[in-house]
């Protein structure tokens, strides 16, 4: 078993229980074509979405989707393209990841007034798919992509995490929508060529069943059965309010060093836990990427959605 997956596995054994652009028609992303407005022509945005707009601008998109965990999420600065897919995407009656798109653009920021403008017309299109009342069930949680970084947002579990867009991650709940009782992010760095780079951030959210001091001992004697070894407390932790230690092992001959620190919420039975491992020698070097995700992380007030 690879340390990635043993490590994962240890996680959840401790986890209590201005105007709108013209909307494009639907066309391949990767193919050139002539319509009716002139010679269309194929563009590559920054995010790496393939698409094809003609001379006035109006944008093509096709109906092909993709796991909302493999694809590049909505951003400000490409909007145009995701608010035209999420229109193709219902006209194919891909209604359910037409709606995670969706959720997607409300999240961004109010950035200008064209951003605004395709928020207003994306909610007034998502009332007539879904009911508004019920969207936080239907999507538990939401990331939109910004500068470069995703922004996480889970509201049944108040937790929002930004993480660099290029990791790649996977997400684990349990519990059904809208009695969510435990959340886990695991990301890992990849890196240009697509391979994966020896290091694993995962993010828990926990509905407590007990104190938050009993879930930290609960999970560090977890940690110290499985794999044999004590974890020193590090002072000061990387957060006021956190509880925060370091620990190493050996699996198949290879060492590898593994950060926990643990934060509880200030008004709500949550506790929450962030873990880095990797191999030893890149320790220090890819230790900045689980500093910067536990000082970004917000654990109160999250933002609703805006229609």
């Amino acid at each position: 078993m690879s340390a990635t997956i043993l490590f994962f596995s240890a996680l959840l054994i401790v986890m209590p229980a201005a105007a709108a652009p013209r909307q494009g028609k639907s066309a391949p992303d990767n193919t050139k074509a002539e319509s009716s407005r002139g010679k269309v022509h194929l563009v590559v945005d920054s995010q790496g979405n393939r698409y094809l707009a003609d001379e006035k601008g109006t944008v093509y998109t096709d109906a092909t989707p993709a796991p909302v965990q493999d694809r590049p999420h909505a951003s400000v600065e490409n909007i145009n393209y995701y608010y035209n897919k999420v229109a193709s995407l219902l006209g194919a009656r891909k209604k359910n990841d037409a709606i995670l798109m969706a959720v997607e653009i409300l999240d961004l920021p109010d950035a200008d007034k064209n951003v605004r403008a395709l928020k207003d017309a994306t909610g007034i299109t998502l009332s007539k798919v879904v009911a508004m009342d019920d969207l936080d069930k239907f999507v538990p949680f939401v990331r939109h992509e910004s500068k470069k970084h995703v922004i996480y947002r889970n509201r049944q579990l108040d937790l929002e995490v930004t993480y660099p867009a290029s990791f790649a991650s996977r997400d684990n709940f349990k519990g059904d929508p809208g009695e969510m009782t435990s959340a886990l992010i695991g990301l890992t760095v990849a890196k240009p060529e697509g391979k994966v780079r020896p290091v694993t951030l995962a993010v828990s959210a926990n509905v407590l069943q007990s104190t938050f001091d009993a879930f930290v001992e609960n999970a560090l004697s977890g940690y110290k059965a499985r794999f044999g070894t004590t974890l020193q407390p590090i002072e000061p932790p990387l957060r006021s309010n956190a509880r925060q230690y370091h620990g190493t092992y050996i699996e198949n001959s290879t060492n590898y060093q593994y950060d926990i620190i643990f934060m509880p919420h200030p008004m709500a039975d949550i506790g929450y836990m962030v873990i880095f491992v990797c191999v030893d020698e890149k320790h220090a070097e890819l230790k900045t990427h689980y500093e910067f995700i536990v000082r970004n992380i917000k654990i109160e007030k999250i933002p609703p959605l805006k229609y």
